[in-house]
């Protein structure tokens, strides 16, 4: 692919469309895939914010042990936003081996990554995570506890249906919404 395509599809991760963002991040996904996973462990360290993260979406089209190890490292990376997509791409995969980083990601200063982990970790159906919820719900913002709330409801244990009945009642609107859903899709 020419330089200028490439040029235009790292500006377009920039757009503020999330669909143009997707879009410019399947296309350079489809692009680093072609260069194989050294070319992307190259980005990793010493490409541009923009090839950083276009990197770790490329990495989800790779679906081997060295991707999923990669990824796992990454969600410690000194970079918030490339931490961000690792969590995201990690969910997705649902991959066993990730659920401790993934934890300690509820923690993470940004709340857009604890809010990313949060979301994967519901998508793990592992009843040992409703404490990490519960804990997240009991000391975080507001952001923080609803994607809490939602990944409960979506892991879909009865354990949690007091803490959601609590969090029903809450002063926060945005709480009460996601509590309230949660229960919807609660598995009683």
């Amino acid at each position: 692919m020419p330089l200028e395509c490439r040029e235009v599809l790292l500006r377009a991760l920039q757009d503020e469309s999330i669909a143009v963002r997707r879009a410019a991040a399947q296309s350079l996904e489809l692009l680093d895939s072609r260069y194989g996973f050294s070319a992307l462990q190259q980005k990793l360290v010493v490409g541009t914010r923009q090839e950083r993260i276009a990197a770790v979406y490329a990495l989800q089209a790779l679906d081997d042990k060295e991707s999923s190890e990669l990824l796992i490292e990454l969600v410690r990376d000194a970079d918030a936003d490339v931490r961000a997509v690792a969590v995201q791409v990690l969910g997705a995969r649902c991959l066993p081996q990730a659920l401790a980083a993934l934890v300690q990601c509820l923690k993470d200063p940004v709340t857009a990554v604890a809010v990313y982990a949060a979301e994967a970790l519901g998508e793990y159906k592992d009843e040992r995570l409703i404490p990490y919820m519960e804990t997240v719900c009991r000391q975080a913002g507001t952001e923080r506890v609803c994607a809490a709330l939602t990944a409960l409801g979506r892991l879909g244990f009865a354990q949690s249906l007091p803490l959601l009945c609590e969090y029903a009642q809450d002063q926060r609107v945005e709480v009460r919404v996601a509590a309230v859903a949660a229960l919807g899709v609660l598995h009683c």
